[in-house]
């Protein structure tokens, strides 16, 4: 049956009698036509595209706890929950897809129920076990709730409440949103019996104003502004083949109420804001990543335009690029000045996708990476009333990051600020983020104390770093074993002879395998009179086989002559001369060029061929 658009919206009418909700996405051809369904937004489209090719991955969870007094109903609470799944419309989704591309089915209400342990007491570590086994997991896009929520009775007599939600779904201020209104309704189900009357809008709202700008000139004007803005960043582009991760790697500093006031009176006299000095501070730490002058990173905005869209839970945030340039003698006043003049000028054009303009510069890989470091700063973190007790919601999941994120939580009432710094997990280990972070440290400190320093004079080294460096690796004596290489791979092979030694590629060979295949070219060379006191030259790219051929060489007592194939011949030509080795190792690949090099003396049977 053909889809009939219902009007201007891009809503198209399905049924949704019938729908299992934990099963897979349906074609289109599937559903009869009662009810609504839209094509996805420009930020949903990115997050359905970026999972579908990571199904298992739960890169795309958002996720945030809060301890919650002990003195709450836990059923009034479990209704509080269901009144804000009720009218959070965003939840309300099914998705579907056909030979145009996926859509969303709106008003289908999720299949899900309040989980976690409330009649016995949990110790933490049991609460904290079953909350990362749910991170875990992937929220399914196609089958099953885009959301899950835990309440769990903790051995303090206190409540641990948790709540998960899909990326595709909502934002990072959609999660304080939706926590804020299960609040809002536990209020009113305490005081008059029933959830409190509807305040979000509508979901498809969101949706109708996404596609009006998608078709704008001003969405082209959008474009355009960040294609000028980052032209000419070719030698910048990070394109280091890593895809965006969980941020497994974490730590959190916290910044004190002096130290606070004092980096809002820095801004103030700046001319800025907070958010801005913290992206001055990450402009400085993306050029000490990349070894740079002209470097980008990531500002996270809400994208949303007018103050009603800003109370509708959807996924609607997004990353503005800003460029930098931070020359050492810049103080720090200045760069923080122009950084807030930047930003004002990028928040003029928010709501072009970072997507969209990573493929105008041509990025169009995972693995390729327009920014280094992303600043998130969250305002909306504040405390929310339940009962007579005010809590506080703590981030556990923020989605994906590329390579470094410095997330900021300060709400305008609070008197001190809350930093997470995060890493991708598959570019970064915990002592990168380590030194991340003292680096972060060591700006803030140069900063507070005086603004009107230049950039560069920030120390990064604390004492135990220097001496460290200065002192404790150059410390070199050391005790040597009385071996050659040859003896000491020979004990790896009488130790751990099956056990993998080198992966390169889709081969992979064991000491075992390298030591036999070894030993046999070691013959070969010895037949050609290889031995103490002569040279056997190696023309070979990196490969296993290098190894092979190396070791072969030092088991037969000769030293070995690197020969690197990219420079230029007359060199490698005069090199061979010089050295007169008594045979050279290379690949088929670059026999003919070999051949030229050595000349007559060393043709035939002393160029020593390693086949595949």
């Amino acid at each position: 049956m053909p889809i009939r658009s219902a009007d201007d919206s891009n809503m198209q009418q399905f049924s949704t009698s019938g729908l299992d909700a934990s099963g897979p996405a349906p074609a289109v051809s599937q559903l009869k036509i009662t009810s609504a369904a839209a094509a996805l937004s420009a930020a949903q489209t990115e997050i359905w595209l970026a999972q579908s090719l990571a199904p298992d991955s739960p890169i795309y969870t958002l996720a945030q706890r809060a301890t919650l007094p002990g003195d709450i109903d836990a059923t009034r609470f479990e209704q509080a929950v269901q009144a804000a799944v009720d009218e959070t419309d965003a939840l309300h989704v099914r998705f579907v897809s056909d030979e145009t591309g996926p859509l969303q089915i709106l008003g289908v209400p999720p299949q899900w129920s309040l989980e976690g342990e409330r009649s016995v007491a949990l110790p933490p570590a049991d609460i904290d076990r079953i909350i990362d086994e749910a991170l875990r997991q992937p929220l399914p896009l196609t089958g099953g709730a885009l959301c899950r929520v835990f309440l769990f009775r903790r051995q303090d007599g206190a409540w641990e409440y948790c709540q998960l939600f899909h990326h595709i779904a909502m934002d990072g201020l959609s999660c304080v949103l939706f926590a804020t209104r299960v609040a809002e309704h536990h209020a009113n189900l305490v005081r008059d019996g029933q959830p409190a009357p509807r305040r979000f809008e509508a979901f498809g709202s969101l949706l109708v104003a996404d596609r009006g700008y998608r078709s704008s000139k001003r969405a082209e004007e959008d474009r355009r502004y960040w294609r000028e803005a980052l032209a000419g960043l070719d030698n910048g582009l990070e394109g280091q083949g890593a895809k965006a991760s969980y941020a497994a790697v974490l730590q959190t500093a916290r910044l004190c109420r002096d130290q606070t006031a004092r980096l809002k009176a820095i801004a103030s006299s700046a001319g800025t804001t907070l958010p801005s000095l913290f992206c001055a501070v990450a402009k400085v730490l993306s050029t000490i990543q990349k070894d740079s002058d002209d470097t980008v990173i990531g500002f996270v905005v809400a994208a949303r335009p007018d103050g009603s869209s800003r109370s509708i839970p959807g996924a609607v945030s997004n990353i503005i690029a800003l460029r930098s340039s931070v020359p050492k003698e810049l103080r720090w006043s200045e760069l923080i000045s122009s950084t807030g003049r930047q930003v004002k000028r990028g928040l003029r054009h928010q709501r072009a996708r970072l997507e969209d303009v990573r493929r105008d510069l041509g990025l169009f890989g995972q693995g390729d990476q327009l920014t280094s470091v992303v600043v998130n700063y969250t305002p909306f973190y504040g405390p929310i009333c339940l009962g007579s007790s005010t809590v506080r919601l703590r981030n556990m999941g923020n989605g994906p990051v590329d390579d470094f994120a410095i997330i900021v939580y300060h709400h305008p009432d609070d008197d001190e600020i809350l930093i997470d710094f995060k890493a991708n997990d598959s570019r970064r280990n915990a002592s990168d983020v380590a030194q991340f972070r003292r680096q972060f440290d060591a700006l803030l400190a140069a900063l507070v104390a005086d603004p009107d320093t230049p950039v560069g004079a920030a120390s990064f080294l604390g004492p135990g770093e220097r001496e460290r460096i200065l002192t404790g690796w150059n410390d070199t004596s050391n005790d040597l074993p009385d071996a050659t290489l040859p003896d000491l791979f020979a004990a790896a092979v009488h130790r751990a002879g099956s056990d993998v030694a080198i992966v390169a590629g889709d081969v992979k060979l064991s000491y075992r395998d390298i030591d036999r295949q070894s030993n046999r070219m070691a013959r070969a060379l010895i037949a050609l009179g290889a031995g103490p006191e002569t040279r056997v030259a190696v023309a070979m790219r990196r490969s296993e086989r290098l190894v092979v051929a190396l070791l072969a060489i030092l088991k037969t007592g000769a030293a070995y002559l690197p020969l690197d194939l990219d420079s230029p011949r007359d060199r490698l030509a005069l090199v061979l001369a010089d050295a007169d080795p008594i045979a050279i190792v290379a690949c088929q690949d670059d026999r003919a060029t070999i051949e030229v090099l050595a000349g007559t003396e060393l043709l035939g049977e002393r160029i020593v061929i390693l086949d595949d």
